[in-house]
């Protein structure tokens, strides 16, 4: 799974990682018939992790918001995430990681 596929994907609508084709989330492709089941549990566990980040954060709890944000960054990669681990690493007060994060 590339990061871009993940990338593309909004709540309603996702791309066919194999044909390019803009759809409503499915386990399958209208048009080529991919399986797309698998991309579909990784992005509802990318949202999960994503979700659960800003709750911890809500919560004043940023050092279990950071591990959210390290998991949703294995997910959708460390570019879409940095804000995220970003803002979580000043709040816990890791300074290198923090810049690190937001380059």
């Amino acid at each position: 799974m590339t990061e871009s596929t993940l990338e593309h994907a909004v709540q309603d609508e996702m791309r066919c990682p194999t044909c390019n084709a803009r759809q409503a989330w499915s386990d399958e492709c209208r048009r080529c018939k991919c399986d797309l089941s698998f991309l579909r549990q990784c992005w509802q566990a990318s949202e999960t992790e994503r979700l659960g980040c800003l709750r911890e954060l809500r919560a004043g709890h940023p050092d279990r918001a950071l591990r959210h944000a390290h998991r949703y960054a294995t997910f959708v990669g460390a570019t879409k995430a940095s804000r995220l681990v970003g803002v979580c690493s000043v709040l816990c007060g890791d300074w290198p990681n923090a810049r690190t994060a937001c380059g």
